[in-house]
Protein backbone atom coordinates (compact mmCIF):
# COMPACT_ATOMS: atom_id res chain seq x y z
CA UNK A 1 0.00 0.00 0.00
CA UNK A 2 1.12 3.53 -0.66
CA UNK A 3 0.31 6.84 0.81
CA UNK A 4 0.43 9.89 0.31
CA UNK A 5 -0.88 13.17 1.83
CA UNK A 6 -1.63 16.37 0.34
CA UNK A 7 1.27 17.98 1.63
CA UNK A 8 3.49 15.30 -0.39
CA UNK A 9 4.54 13.20 2.53
CA UNK A 10 4.61 9.38 1.36
CA UNK A 11 4.37 6.25 2.74
CA UNK A 12 4.62 2.64 2.04
CA UNK A 13 3.63 -0.66 3.29
CA UNK A 14 4.09 -4.47 2.32
CA UNK A 15 1.35 -6.38 3.45
CA UNK A 16 1.33 -10.35 1.47
CA UNK A 17 0.44 -12.87 2.85
CA UNK A 18 3.10 -14.35 5.28
CA UNK A 19 3.60 -18.20 6.70
CA UNK A 20 1.72 -19.32 9.80
CA UNK A 21 3.51 -18.44 12.81
CA UNK A 22 4.54 -22.57 13.54
CA UNK A 23 5.95 -23.03 10.13
CA UNK A 24 9.61 -24.30 9.79
CA UNK A 25 12.20 -24.57 7.36
CA UNK A 26 11.83 -28.25 7.14
CA UNK A 27 8.10 -28.47 7.39
CA UNK A 28 7.57 -29.76 3.81
CA UNK A 29 10.36 -32.72 4.04
CA UNK A 30 10.72 -36.40 5.57
CA UNK A 31 12.46 -37.84 8.32
CA UNK A 32 15.57 -38.39 5.47
CA UNK A 33 15.03 -34.66 4.26
CA UNK A 34 13.39 -35.49 0.76
CA UNK A 35 10.10 -33.10 -0.37
CA UNK A 36 7.25 -34.36 0.77
CA UNK A 37 5.37 -34.52 -2.24
CA UNK A 38 2.07 -32.05 -2.34
CA UNK A 39 2.38 -30.94 1.01
CA UNK A 40 3.27 -27.28 -0.09
CA UNK A 41 0.54 -26.71 -2.88
CA UNK A 42 -2.62 -29.75 -1.58
CA UNK A 43 -3.11 -29.20 1.82
CA UNK A 44 -3.57 -26.38 4.66
CA UNK A 45 0.55 -26.27 5.64
CA UNK A 46 0.62 -24.80 2.46
CA UNK A 47 -1.75 -21.91 3.30
CA UNK A 48 -0.40 -18.30 3.16
CA UNK A 49 -1.99 -16.16 6.56
CA UNK A 50 -3.19 -13.03 4.48
CA UNK A 51 -1.70 -9.64 4.73
CA UNK A 52 -4.24 -7.50 4.16
CA UNK A 53 -6.64 -6.67 7.04
CA UNK A 54 -3.46 -6.14 9.45
CA UNK A 55 -1.98 -3.68 6.64
CA UNK A 56 -5.13 -1.70 6.30
CA UNK A 57 -5.31 -1.61 10.54
CA UNK A 58 -1.30 -1.11 10.49
CA UNK A 59 -1.90 1.63 7.65
CA UNK A 60 -4.97 3.41 9.94
CA UNK A 61 -2.99 3.42 13.11
CA UNK A 62 -0.05 5.28 12.08
CA UNK A 63 -2.06 7.90 9.20
CA UNK A 64 -5.99 7.37 9.22
CA UNK A 65 -9.03 9.44 10.60
CA UNK A 66 -11.74 7.65 10.08
CA UNK A 67 -12.86 4.87 12.56
CA UNK A 68 -12.09 1.48 11.60
CA UNK A 69 -15.46 0.24 11.96
CA UNK A 70 -16.63 2.85 9.27
CA UNK A 71 -13.56 1.06 6.89
CA UNK A 72 -14.80 -2.43 7.79
CA UNK A 73 -18.23 -2.04 7.37
CA UNK A 74 -18.35 -2.77 3.88
CA UNK A 75 -15.99 -6.36 4.11
CA UNK A 76 -17.77 -7.48 7.41
CA UNK A 77 -21.33 -7.14 5.29
CA UNK A 78 -20.03 -9.59 2.40
CA UNK A 79 -19.13 -11.71 5.06
CA UNK A 80 -22.07 -11.87 6.60
CA UNK A 81 -24.69 -12.00 3.94
CA UNK A 82 -22.34 -13.38 1.07
CA UNK A 83 -22.13 -12.02 -2.38
CA UNK A 84 -23.16 -12.89 -5.77
CA UNK A 85 -21.07 -15.27 -8.06
CA UNK A 86 -20.23 -14.85 -11.47
CA UNK A 87 -20.58 -17.85 -13.81
CA UNK A 88 -17.18 -18.26 -14.01
CA UNK A 89 -16.75 -18.13 -10.34
CA UNK A 90 -19.40 -20.43 -9.27
CA UNK A 91 -17.69 -22.91 -12.64
CA UNK A 92 -14.15 -22.77 -11.01
CA UNK A 93 -15.54 -23.50 -7.81
CA UNK A 94 -17.59 -26.51 -8.56
CA UNK A 95 -14.72 -27.66 -10.81
CA UNK A 96 -12.53 -27.99 -7.20
CA UNK A 97 -15.35 -28.86 -5.40
CA UNK A 98 -13.26 -32.26 -4.43
CA UNK A 99 -9.97 -30.53 -3.57
CA UNK A 100 -12.25 -28.26 -0.91
CA UNK A 101 -13.99 -31.53 0.51
CA UNK A 102 -11.04 -33.56 0.54
CA UNK A 103 -8.40 -30.91 2.06
CA UNK A 104 -11.05 -29.61 4.54
CA UNK A 105 -12.33 -31.39 8.06
CA UNK A 106 -15.39 -29.70 7.71
CA UNK A 107 -17.62 -28.16 5.31
CA UNK A 108 -16.38 -25.02 3.77
CA UNK A 109 -18.84 -22.31 2.42
CA UNK A 110 -17.86 -23.50 -0.79
CA UNK A 111 -19.67 -26.67 -0.72
CA UNK A 112 -23.38 -26.29 -0.10
CA UNK A 113 -25.71 -28.91 0.91
CA UNK A 114 -24.43 -31.53 -1.44
CA UNK A 115 -25.53 -29.29 -4.60
CA UNK A 116 -22.83 -27.53 -7.42
CA UNK A 117 -23.30 -23.74 -6.64
CA UNK A 118 -25.03 -21.97 -9.29
CA UNK A 119 -24.13 -18.51 -10.10
CA UNK A 120 -26.99 -17.30 -7.38
CA UNK A 121 -25.06 -16.20 -4.93
CA UNK A 122 -22.90 -17.40 -2.25
CA UNK A 123 -24.27 -16.49 1.33
CA UNK A 124 -22.12 -16.90 4.25
CA UNK A 125 -18.96 -16.77 1.98
CA UNK A 126 -16.22 -15.34 4.81
CA UNK A 127 -18.57 -16.34 7.77
CA UNK A 128 -16.21 -18.28 9.83
CA UNK A 129 -13.67 -15.43 9.23
CA UNK A 130 -15.30 -13.07 10.25
CA UNK A 131 -16.28 -14.67 13.69
CA UNK A 132 -12.44 -13.90 14.13
CA UNK A 133 -12.25 -10.07 14.20
CA UNK A 134 -15.72 -8.55 13.98
CA UNK A 135 -16.20 -7.89 17.26
CA UNK A 136 -13.15 -6.02 17.98
CA UNK A 137 -14.73 -3.02 15.23
CA UNK A 138 -18.29 -2.92 16.91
Amino acid sequence: MVMRRNDGYTASLDYRERAPLNAFAELYLDANGEIREGLSLDTRLGAGVPGTVYGIYDMHQEFGSFKMKYLMEPAIELARKGFPLTATQALRLNENREKFETRNRSRTAFVKNDLPLGPKGATGVGVRLLECFVHDYK
